[in-house]
């Protein structure tokens, strides 16, 4: 179903099941509930910032049976940005390499929509804990004027259907910040270092005290997870001036796809 320029997903593909012996044919699925926020798609969102002057193009290729995806991030502006690590694919800069002469690196979450229709192919590849946290060192940094590229199989991450359609690719968001990102973090959180004191609650025993016993007014202590940060997360306010971030998706490709002439991840080696 399309609406203006949304497409709305309805539909899955891709999940075989295993019946001991061989895997079961794919077969078109409804999307579940929890792929509600992955089900409408702009397909002419911008993939270009001013604010940030960052580009994210996406190239597809069809070669020896699979299909490259390459994404190639350009920093054009003035100013540094930062990607978290965790939504590139792992093993990037390995010195191993598959047939095509790129990294074997590996998907660790989606990182793209492949549709066709009103279709999405299921991801069927890994889920990465890459650990870590939004300390400025697990982020990577991008200079002005640099530029990243990588690579990946898709069809090592998705089933594509087994004849000729037209679909849709593009990636998933880039979270990207800048510098004054980390400064407005570094502050929010030193400030609530301070201000955000532990709040315990006391309950009274039954017993009558004196002064000297008076430690035992409280029978113990309950911690609770309050305090003023939780006050201003009920005002939406989280330390963070949205200025200093975007989200930012590549270009959307449309190509043609034979899926007989593309090597499936269940194909045995």
């Amino acid at each position: 179903m399309v609406a203006g320029d949304l497409t709305v997903m309805k539909y899955g593909y891709g999940k075989r099941g295993f019946n001991g012996k061989e895997y079961e044919k794919a077969e078109v699925h409804l999307l579940n509930e929890r792929f509600d926020e992955n089900t409408i798609f702009d397909f002419k969102k911008a993939y270009k910032n001013k604010k940030f002057n960052a580009d994210v193009g996406l190239s597809i290729a069809q070669k020896n049976n699979d299909i490259l995806a390459m994404v190639t991030i350009k920093n054009l502006g003035a100013e540094t940005f930062y990607i978290r690590k965790i939504e590139f694919p792992r093993y990037l800069l390995s010195k191993k390499t598959n047939k095509h002469g790129i990294a074997k690196s590996m998907l660790c979450g989606s990182g793209f929509f492949v549709t066709t229709s009103n279709i999405l192919l299921d991801y069927l590849g890994s889920i990465c804990d890459y650990g870590g946290n939004f300390d400025k060192e697990y982020w990577a940094e991008f200079q002005p004027g640099e530029t990243f590229s990588y690579t990946v199989i898709l069809n090592d991450n998705f089933e594509f259907f087994p004849d000729k359609k037209h679909y849709e690719i593009g990636t998933a968001g880039y979270n990207l910040v800048n510098d004054e990102w980390f400064v407005d973090r570094d502050i929010y959180n030193y400030l609530f270092t301070i201000i955000d004191m532990e709040i315990y609650d006391c309950y009274l025993t039954g017993e009558t005290v004196y002064a000297y016993k008076y430690s035992r007014l409280c029978g113990g202590y309950q911690y609770k997870e309050e305090g003023m940060k939780n006050i201003f997360y009920l005002v939406d306010f989280d330390g963070i001036n949205n200025d200093n971030e975007i989200n930012i998706m590549s270009n959307q490709v449309s190509v043609e796809i034979d899926g007989r002439k593309v090597n499936s991840l269940f194909d045995e080696d």
